[in-house]
């Protein structure tokens, strides 16, 4: 009795592991399908270098967004609307903007 207990275990805990290679894969599969289909090769590391990890982070604007936040904490009590508005201020402020040229042609009459 003791001897096919062990067996029958045996035999689950081997199940066991099989599953879980056979769900890897499957993740694995689709992981490699949802890359594809981002454009993304599956070689490629989706994560950023670490020295470029602040460059990217500040290119995507959300680490300046939690700078500006970061700096008065009221600001995060503010309405959506407000701050979107105080954000564009302060953007434009610290020079971090895209500003059209101000030449006579522009200018609108």
């Amino acid at each position: 009795m003791d001897k096919i207990l062990l067996i029958v275990i045996l035999a689950l805990a081997a199940l066991m592991v099989l599953m879980q290679i056979v769900v890897m894969m499957r993740i694995s599969r689709v992981e490699r399908v949802l890359l594809s289909l981002r454009g993304v090769k599956s070689e490629e590391s989706v994560s950023v270098p670490p020295q470029r990890a602040a460059t990217h982070e500040k290119s995507y604007g959300q680490g300046l967004f939690d700078q500006f936040l970061a700096e008065d904490p009221k600001r995060k009590l503010m309405k959506k609307s407000e701050s979107s508005e105080a954000f564009r201020v302060w953007r434009k402020e610290h020079g971090m903007t895209w500003q059209k040229p101000e030449s006579e042609e522009d200018a609108e009459p």
